[in-house]
């Protein structure tokens, strides 16, 4: 039986970022004590990821990438423009949703086709404070003078 893991992802409006997950097969001794089996082998697994404002209205598709497949790890990134379009400036609230990460695979044991959520959570984008035209050079000074140095 797959427990599905839970995981706020916070995104901050024009910042890149990568999340990097690791599932392992995790069972229990005779006397209740967590035993880390190793990894899952994820290499034939379909992986899905949504955050949805309602049920019917995908909100953001997660581009999930099996970067290390027989060790269990994906990934996903976004990019700056990405996580600017996740939230337009001057757009209402709400920036949180729920999302949820869901794994199709062949059963090892019994062949059957299983479907298993194996991460859920709040999905949270914030708004930024600083614009791309906030940006401009600082001038550069001479360390001795302490006058402008013309570029």
């Amino acid at each position: 039986m797959i427990i599905a893991g839970a995981y706020p992802i916070t995104v901050r409006r024009g910042d890149t970022g990568t999340w990097t997950f690791k599932l392992e097969n995790l069972n229990y001794d005779q006397e209740g004590n967590i035993i880390n089996d190793g990894p899952i082998d994820i290499t034939d697994w379909q992986i899905n990821a949504v955050a949805k404002w309602s049920q019917d209205l995908i909100w953001f598709e997660f581009p999930i990438n099996k970067l290390q497949p027989t060790l269990g790890v994906f990934q996903f990134y976004i990019d700056k423009v990405t996580s600017e379009n996740l939230l337009p400036v001057g757009s209402p609230p709400p920036d949180v949703s729920s999302y949820e990460v869901q794994a199709k695979f062949t059963n090892p044991v019994t062949g059957n086709l299983e479907v298993a959520t194996i991460m859920e959570g709040k999905f949270t984008v914030i708004r930024d404070l600083i614009r791309d035209t906030d940006f401009t050079p600082a001038p550069l000074y001479d360390p001795i003078t302490q006058l402008p140095i013309q570029p």
